[in-house]
């Protein structure tokens, strides 16, 4: 049991000085400064679930404890990441800057009731690969994003998007569908 207390603890550490590091140091590096795409890749293996080979995190990403960034994926500058709940962003995403993604939530009370009162409500986040999300996308709980799919900019995705379509609009709508 000791063991892992002590784990844990360790784990803790680790996280928190890579915190201190990314946050206090690499996230802010500019983008064409040589080394500092590797260097921020480094230090959020220490505060993410994991971290591929081959990607891109742009200057000015706030990271979750939960994410899981797969291979050849790019995360947009100014992206935020935020929720106790896991955010998979899958292989070869391409991503426009200033994203949201909330894993976290509170529901509108019945009948005029407190939204102080209200349970807060989490859902994991997955984005399928080769995916397409612009500039200012919004990404609400429990969504699904599917392989192929494409997000325009601005939108708000509220439920989950099947694989191929391109969505837009404020709540996010199916526009066409993309692949064959």
């Amino acid at each position: 049991m000791a063991d892992g207390i002590r784990s844990r603890l360790v784990t803790a550490g680790r996280r928190r000085l890579g915190a201190v590091a990314y946050y206090g140091f690499a996230s802010r590096l500019h983008p064409l400064l040589p080394g500092g795409r590797a260097l921020r890749a480094a230090l959020a293996r220490g505060l993410c679930d994991g971290v591929g080979s081959r990607v891109n995190i742009a200057p000015g990403v706030r990271l979750a404890p939960g994410l899981r960034l797969h291979d050849d994926a790019g995360i947009g500058a100014g992206t935020v990441c935020t929720g106790p709940d896991r955010i998979e962003l899958g292989e070869r995403l391409i991503m426009g800057p200033q994203c949201l993604f909330v894993t976290n939530d509170h529901p509108v009370p019945p009948d005029g009731g407190r939204f102080w009162d209200q349970p807060a409500r989490s859902a994991p986040i997955v984005v399928e690969a080769d995916v397409f999300i612009g500039a200012r996308v919004t990404v609400l709980p429990g969504v699904v994003i599917g392989r192929g799919a494409a997000v325009a900019a601005g939108a708000v995705v509220t439920r989950d998007v099947r694989p191929g379509a391109v969505v837009g609009g404020v709540p996010a709508r199916e526009l066409r569908h993309r692949l064959p």
